[in-house]
Formats: structure tokens, C-alpha cells, sequence
């Protein structure tokens, strides 16, 4: 208000478009700048996808470019998980890490600028069931011996199993009747077996989705004292019978007209050969004790001289060896 001659005049001020006028005086709009401007979600993640088990990695930042950055300082990020563990972890906004189990994760993506200015995005990650397990090659029999360090990788470099999702597995491994000084750890068996015996060794294969798979094989505790078979260089020379074999006119007609050798399965001089190893070889019984050999003697044509031949716990049996 000003006074002029005497007189009040009051000087109006009209709102006109943009601009606000005072008797002949103007304004123009104040410019919004960038540093008024917030930190803002401009490329919205969707849901994502992970299995069980499997390694996973993402970048929710997408190099930068999900949320805006108006004075183009660079933003900090900070994620977080629900559930917590989740199995998931993120530094400097990359997230990595194999997904516990299958389910819904929720991710929760913060920006920040170097003003404080800051804003949050959050998606989910489904987390998928894993395909099964397969077995693709079942384990040997092994062979160890009492008072000896026994050593078996079950999951032979985990060649054993494998995951049809590639997922991640692990490992236990029981043994029947009994462990006979053996254990085991994430599928790897060691021990010192006590006591000479055939255990039953079952390794089972499980990962995050809860499949499982199974293999079982045997393991034979053999004594201390036994020798190691070996066979001769050369076979030694079974499949030509002796002469009155093949004579015709023997009694009862010619011993080879009574051959009931199956056509398939013909005697041969490397098959004989190693029937005569295993004949001495005490491995053949239960407890390693006795081999064919320890009855039937071969000083004595492969006969006994004794009544009734004695067993392989050292009891006698109810007959006299042949």
C-alpha cells in the first residue's frame, strides 16, 4: 500500500496464467532442478525364479539403471531377505547365494543418493523344487582287511548320484548289522575293521527339495593273515582230458558221451585256472578261515582222513569230505 497525493491506492495483484502480476511488475515459474528431485523406482523388477539347492545370482540393480539417480552422485544399496535365511545374501546390491529350500522369497532393494535421499523396491523370487535325484552308477563291492585302515569315497567324486536340477547334495551313510569300526562322513567311509565279516553299507543322497536317493553294496572284513590270490602267468592246461577220457570202450562207454558242460558256458583253461586258485583260497568262506583245500586235501586225492571234515566256525560237519 502506498500513499500518494493524500490518497490510499492499493495495488492489486491478478494471478494470470503462470505468472503472478503486480501493477506492471512480472514473475516467471521457478525451475526444478536436480537436486530437488527424489531418488525414484523407474524400471520395476518382476517376480524371478531360482531352484533348490542350485547356485543363483542377481543383479536387481540391472547395472544401475531401476532406480534414478537426478544428480548423478552414484547410489548406495542395501537388500534385505524374508525370510532371513533364506540362503541368499547381496553386497553392494548383487545378490548370490543357493536357496534353502523350495518357496516364496521376498526382496526388498533400498536406493540411496549422497543426499539421504533414498527409495525401496521389493519383488519376489520363486523358489522351485528341484528334479530328482538319479542314480548313475552303483558302487562295487569293496574289500578291506582286519586291523588295516579302510578308506572309500561312496560317492566316488559324486559320480555316484547326480541331481537332475544339478542341486547340491549331501551325504549320509548307515551301515548293517554294524559298523565294525567303520563311520562315515558326508558319503566318505574310514575306519579300522575289528573283526572279519560282510557289513552292508547304505549311502543315501538328499538335497534342498527333499528328494532322496539311495544305493546299498557290501563290504567284506577279511583276516589279517590272509595272502593275496594270484594266478599264474600262463593257464595252466584243462581243457584237453586225459586219454582214458576219451576212450571208447571204457565201462560204461566213454566218459565224454556223458559231458552235460552246457554249450554256453564251456570249461576253459583260464576258467579252470582260476577255480584252481580260488580252491586255496580261504576268502571263500565265511570267516576266512577254511578253503576248499582245508578238507579236501590234495595230498590225500583231494580227500579227508578224517571221519566227519570240521566247519569253518571248528565245529564238524555231518559228512566226511569227498
Amino acid at each position: 500500500m502506498n500513499t500518494y497525493s493524500g490518497f490510499r491506492v492499493t495495488l492489486a495483484c491478478v494471478l494470470l496464467i503462470g505468472t503472478v502480476a503486480c501493477s506492471g511488475e512480472t514473475t516467471t515459474p521457478t525451475a526444478t532442478t536436480p537436486s530437488t528431485l527424489p531418488v525414484a523406482v523407474v524400471s520395476p523388477i518382476g517376480t524371478q525364479t531360482a531352484t533348490a539347492g542350485v547356485a543363483y545370482a542377481f543383479d536387481p540393480t540391472r547395472n544401475n539403471t531401476t532406480f534414478s539417480d537426478p544428480r548423478n552422485t552414484g547410489l548406495t544399496y542395501a537388500v534385505t531377505f524374508s525370510p532371513v535365511l533364506s540362503g541368499l545374501s547381496a553386497t553392494a546390491g548383487q545378490i548370490a547365494g543357493v536357496p534353502l529350500v523350495p518357496g516364496t522369497i521376498t526382496v526388498t532393494i533400498t536406493a540411496s543418493d549422497i543426499s539421504g535421499r533414498s527409495a525401496a523396491h521389493t519383488f519376489a523370487i520363486e523358489v522351485q523344487r528341484a528334479l530328482p535325484i538319479v542314480m548313475t552308477s552303483a558302487n562295487a563291492p569293496q574289500a578291506a582287511t582286519v586291523g588295516q585302515l579302510f578308506t572309500y569315497d561312496a560317492t566316488r567324486n559324486g559320480a555316484t548320484f547326480v541331481s537332475g536340477s544339478g542341486a547340491a547334495l549331501t551325504y549320509t551313510v548307515s551301515f548293517a548289522p554294524s559298523a565294525n569300526g567303520l563311520a562315515a562322513a558326508q558319503g566318505r567311509i574310514s575306519g579300522v575293521p575289528t573283526q572279519t565279516s560282510v557289513i552292508t553299507a547304505t549311502i543315501v543322497a538328499t538335497d534342498a527339495s527333499s528328494n532322496v536317493a539311495s544305493n546299498t553294496f557290501p563290504i567284506v572284513m577279511f583276516g589279517s593273515d590272509l595272502v593275496a590270490p594270484v594266478l599264474p602267468t600262463t593257464s595252466y592246461v584243462y581243457s584237453e582230458l586225459p586219454a582214458h577220457y576219451r576212450l571208447p570202450g571204457g565201462p560204461g562207454g566213454m566218459v565224454l558221451a556223458t559231458d552235460n558242460t552246457p554249450a554256453g558256458n564251456m570249461i576253459t583253461d583260464a576258467g579252470a585256472t582260476l577255480g584252481r586258485v580260488l580252491f586255496y583260497d580261504r576268502r571263500m568262506s565265511a570267516n576266512d578261515q577254511v578253503s576248499c583245500a582245508s578238507c579236501h586235501r590234495q595230498e590225500f586225492a583231494f580227500g579227508d582222513t578224517a571221519r566227519l571234515s570240521r566247519g569253518f566256525a571248528g565245529g564238524f560237519t555231518g559228512r566226511h569230505s569227498m
